[in-house]
């Protein structure tokens, strides 16, 4: 039996035309988006940005795409401010695309 993605996993949305378009919408903030000024003890973990915001580790996907980084290993500036969406829009977007990729 398949194991099924976790439901805040990029893993949901098979397509990667549709990951690339949810990239792009988290690297272009909105207005009711929170900053969040990454510091010196997160520059090697997302992770740890992902769990003081969203109380879960499991959206270090979305805090490395933001940040504009490729390589889950490489470094965030501390000092740098970002903006985080709220955790429902991220499950929308998510869920948005995830759906988009069942019906076709």
């Amino acid at each position: 039996m398949s194991r099924q993605p976790e439901r805040l996993s990029i893993e949901v949305i098979k397509d990667p035309l549709h990951r690339a378009a949810l990239y792009r919408e988290l690297r272009q903030p909105q207005d009711d988006w929170i900053p969040h000024d990454i510091k010196v003890d997160e520059r090697l973990m997302a992770e740890l940005i992902a769990y003081r915001r969203y109380k879960t580790a499991q959206l270090k996907w979305a805090i490395l795409v933001i940040c504009g980084l490729d390589d889950p290993r490489g470094e965030l500036t501390p000092g740098e401010t970002i903006m985080l969406p709220p955790i429902t829009w991220i499950r929308d977007r998510l869920h948005h695309y995830a759906k988009l990729g069942r019906e076709v």
